[in-house]
Parts: C-alpha cells; sequence; structure tokens
C-alpha cells in the first residue's frame, strides 16, 4: 500500500499572502468609498437633478462614507488588522448593498 503525505500548508496561500490580499482588498474598498463620498460631496448640486435625490442626503451621505472611507485605510494600514474590524467591515458594506437595493428597488417599479 502506498501513503502519500503532504506538506504542512500545501495548497494553501502562504501567512503574508492572506495578509496582503486582505489588505490589499481593504485598501481598495477604502478608495472606492472615499472616491464615492468626495463625490457625493462636491458634485451633489449636479446629482441631485441626476438621482432625484435632495442635496441635503447626497452630502450627508457623501460625508459618511467618506468618514467610512479614512477609518477603513486607517484600519487596513495597521500592522495588524484586528480580526473584528474586518467583520465591522463586512457588515457594514451588506448593510450599504441591502441599502442601496431598497433605494433602487422602488424606482424600477415606476
Amino acid at each position: 500500500m502506498t501513503t502519500y503525505r503532504l506538506e504542512p500548508g500545501l495548497g494553501r496561500a502562504p501567512a503574508g499572502a492572506r495578509g496582503s490580499l486582505l489588505r490589499v482588498s481593504l485598501q481598495l474598498d477604502a478608495v472606492a468609498s472615499g472616491a464615492l463620498g468626495l463625490l457625493s460631496l462636491v458634485a451633489a448640486p449636479v446629482l441631485d437633478g441626476f438621482l432625484g435625490m435632495p442635496v441635503a442626503l447626497l452630502v450627508s451621505v457623501g460625508s459618511l462614507v467618506t468618514a467610512y472611507a479614512a477609518v477603513l485605510w486607517t484600519v487596513a494600514t495597521r500592522s495588524r488588522i484586528p480580526r473584528p474590524a474586518v467583520g465591522v467591515v463586512i457588515a457594514v458594506n451588506l448593510l450599504w448593498v441591502a441599502a442601496s437595493v431598497a433605494v433602487v428597488a422602488p424606482a424600477g417599479s415606476r
């Protein structure tokens, strides 16, 4: 009978690679969120007519998303990314998607 032995960690990404993938993902999320937040802040009067949302709402959302992006960037650039912070980021992103669907869904039924 032939036995095969797998080396420890075979088929897995090295620990540093996993951390760097998470770090890059968080940084990309921070950049995308920051861009959306700044766009909402700067272009709120133009987006008002285009999106049909009040300027005050766009400015509020833009401020919140810009602040979220700054916190996200801070988390992503720490030497060790805390696991609870990653859970919070995932939860906030899921809530953002749910809220976006809730806002868009009624517009699609017209």
